[in-house]
């Protein structure tokens, strides 16, 4: 888990509080499993985890643009556009809001399906907080962290991962993943 940098999501909170319960429950994808204690809003998202070639199409890669992707287009161009002068170009492949339930959590687990050739080792995964709290710990590779709003963090999720939320209110993130540009 690495601080990347500072990001103003005061639009984005603004946004997302806005959302109801059955907002959330909507989208039924990510049920279950490790995110049985989660809900997800998506914005833009990739079907093609096995096969994802970013010199492929959108059509190819199975890439999905929700509604709520246009609603959030300025608040994810600005944080896009900042994570491209701290970490270089890439194209935003995923975004989505995640909201993990008080007093629950992710059960740790690796994303690498079927083989180590797939989406997440062709791309990097960022969590920005919009609610959290002291009491909500990521876990990576057995360190525990606390990471605040207002900043863009790295989360090797090809390493072990989880969360753990410990507090009396449901944590929110926007979770992102970008594709480095090829340069060849």
């Amino acid at each position: 888990m690495r601080k990347v940098c500072e990001v103003n999501i005061t639009s984005l909170c603004k946004k997302i509080l806005k959302y109801n319960d059955a907002d959330w429950d909507f989208w039924t994808r990510r049920r279950g499993g490790f995110h049985e204690y989660s809900r997800s809003i998506p914005l833009k998202w990739c079907d093609n985890i096995t096969w994802f070639d970013p010199k492929e199409t959108n059509e190819f890669n199975k890439v999905t643009f929700f509604d709520d992707f246009y609603y959030y287009g300025n608040e994810l161009d600005d944080i896009n556009n900042t994570l491209d002068q701290q970490e270089g170009p890439a194209k935003l492949v995923n975004a989505l809001f995640i909201r993990l339930f008080k007093g629950c959590y992710i059960k740790e687990h690796v994303d690498n399906p079927r083989g180590n050739d797939n989406f997440f080792t062709k791309t990097k995964r960022y969590h920005i907080p919009i609610v959290t709290h002291p009491d909500v710990k990521m876990i990576c590779k057995g360190e525990e962290y606390h990471i605040e709003t207002g900043y863009a963090y790295e989360l090797e999720n090809t390493e072990m991962h989880g969360v753990q939320n410990s507090s009396p209110i449901d944590r929110i993130h926007l979770v992102i993943d970008r594709c480095p540009y090829l340069l060849s």
